[in-house]
């Protein structure tokens, strides 16, 4: 099982994938996640993550994205999806009317890395979002917590 699953949905370009999946190659080592901590779906026929894990979704809409039917792949009241268009005039064409309430972001003014984040700040995975309590009760276990907070 996962710890987080992520999904990109629509219609992305073949450059587009490999910059993500580059993106999680970066993320898994930047926090030393095995590489089953984290999935990323591309294009699933259905994205069901088990509720035990975090996840989110992007949607690429592309010239045929308001046609796609999102509701068969995903439950938007479930798994947050970030929809994501070419340029802010093409929302109504590449865009499903159940998306086109949320705030879309746009190709043209947001980078790829920009994207990613935004994905990684709805399952909690942004360095800022990550936090660790450290319990301890004796004395002597005082340097060893001081030194891990440190680090």
């Amino acid at each position: 099982m996962s710890l987080y699953e992520l999904a990109v949905l629509g219609h992305p370009t073949d450059a587009q994938i490999q910059e993500l999946q580059s993106l999680v190659a970066q993320l898994q080592d930047q926090f030393g996640l095995g590489s089953g901590e984290i999935t990323l779906q591309i294009c699933p026929s259905s994205f069901r993550p088990n509720r035990r894990s975090c996840a989110a979704a992007l949607f690429i809409g592309g010239a045929e994205g308001a046609n796609f039917d999102i509701s068969a792949v995903v439950d938007s009241q479930i798994v947050p999806i970030l929809p994501v268009v070419s340029t802010e005039t093409l929302v109504a064409a590449e865009v499903p009317p159940l998306l086109r309430a949320l705030n879309c972001v746009f190709l043209d003014k947001v980078p790829m890395e920009r994207l990613f984040s935004a994905l990684l700040e709805c399952v909690g995975l942004l360095p800022r979002q990550r936090r660790v309590f450290l319990s301890y009760r004796r004395a002597e276990s005082t340097a060893i917590a001081v030194q891990l907070f440190a680090e």
